[in-house]
């Protein structure tokens, strides 16, 4: 009896070893018969012509870091548009200006919406901006906004005197220091004369001030961010791994962003209870500042079956933060 189920488990053992070596030889064959005799010309169904690539790798063994380059020599090859996987991720090149047009203008809300990556999605509050927002109700409110209220002809004349006052700031410290024969780093100035203006325009302060140690510390943040950002991950290229977070661009994230939602806590309190007291006080009404926070603040509509008859605070902090920082 003994003998007998030694003898089923063995072949059940067998049984099941072949069945694993059958499934993956047709896992294999699914991918390499294709690549090794040209079966397989698309990268998935109606996708443009392009190169086929490595199972789950997809192109990215044939990329380099110079991918305005590699595109380049791609699209001699396959054409003005094509595609090609990213790891899994499957992506599309435009690289001339009549097919750019179809896709940016023609096409406008078939290629709106955009790819988050893990990064991205943190520092958007998981995508609630009008850069990263998938086109929907939500993007329409956000952009109507913009035109409207802070990239009018309007908005643009009243910041007119911020933007003289930047820019003569600028060339009055270029010229103090040219006296003194000390060098300086021009594009590290202009760069914070632009943050400023943009930082005005979102919030009517300063963020990037150098004579003030939370200016400089904004500043460090800032690049901080950006370094994080411009890293490729290779958690967005093959999901699979994205719990495991390899290169710690997540933890890195969070880390400098959980000091940056603070600071936008703190900006939209304050500017509450500007806004609390004017209305208490009752003498003095409450004067509306053209920057993109107080626009946010007092917005209202009747859109209420989308949820957008007044932004919830996600919607104003991922608004702040993109603008500021991308």
């Amino acid at each position: 009896m003994a003998l007998l189920h030694s003898y089923f488990l063995s072949a059940g053992e067998c049984v099941s070893g072949s069945m694993v070596l059958a499934v993956a030889m047709s896992i294999a064959s699914y991918f390499l018969i294709p690549m090794v005799f040209g079966g397989r010309h698309k990268n998935w169904k109606n996708a443009p012509p392009g190169p086929v690539g490595w199972p789950i790798l997809g192109s990215l063994p044939h990329l380099s870091n110079r991918l305005h380059e590699d595109f380049f020599h791609m699209a001699k090859i396959y054409g003005p548009l094509f595609s090609l996987n990213l790891g899994i991720k499957p992506a599309i090149v435009v690289s001339s200006p009549e097919m750019a047009a179809q896709v940016l203008k023609e096409k406008e809300g078939m290629f709106s919406s955009r790819t988050i990556t893990e990064t991205i999605r943190v520092i958007s509050y998981d995508a609630h901006s009008i850069i990263f927002s998938p086109y929907g109700p939500r993007w329409k409110v956000l952009r109507r906004i913009l035109i409207t209220e802070l990239l009018s002809p309007k908005a643009f004349e009243q910041f007119e005197p911020l933007r003289t006052s930047q820019v003569h700031g600028l060339l009055k410290y270029l010229y103090l220091v040219s006296k003194s024969n000390t060098q300086v780093n021009i594009a590290e100035y202009a760069f914070t004369a632009l943050a400023n203006l943009v930082s005005n325009f979102v919030c009517s302060k300063d963020l990037f001030d150098n004579s003030m140690p939370e200016g400089r510390k904004m500043k460090e943040r800032f690049w901080e961010l950006i370094k994080v950002i411009g890293t490729p991950n290779f958690s967005d290229l093959i999901p699979i791994v994205k719990p495991f977070d390899p290169q710690g661009l997540k933890r890195k994230i969070n880390k400098i962003f959980g000091q940056l939602d603070a600071f936008y806590e703190k900006l939209i309190e304050e500017r509450l209870a500007e806004k609390g007291k004017a209305q208490l006080d009752g003498t003095i009404p409450y004067k509306r500042k053209m920057d993109m926070l107080d626009v946010l603040l007092s917005y209202e509509s009747n859109d209420k079956e989308n949820g957008l008859d007044r932004l919830p605070k996600s919607i104003v902090k991922g608004m702040l933060s993109v603008s500021t920082y991308i």
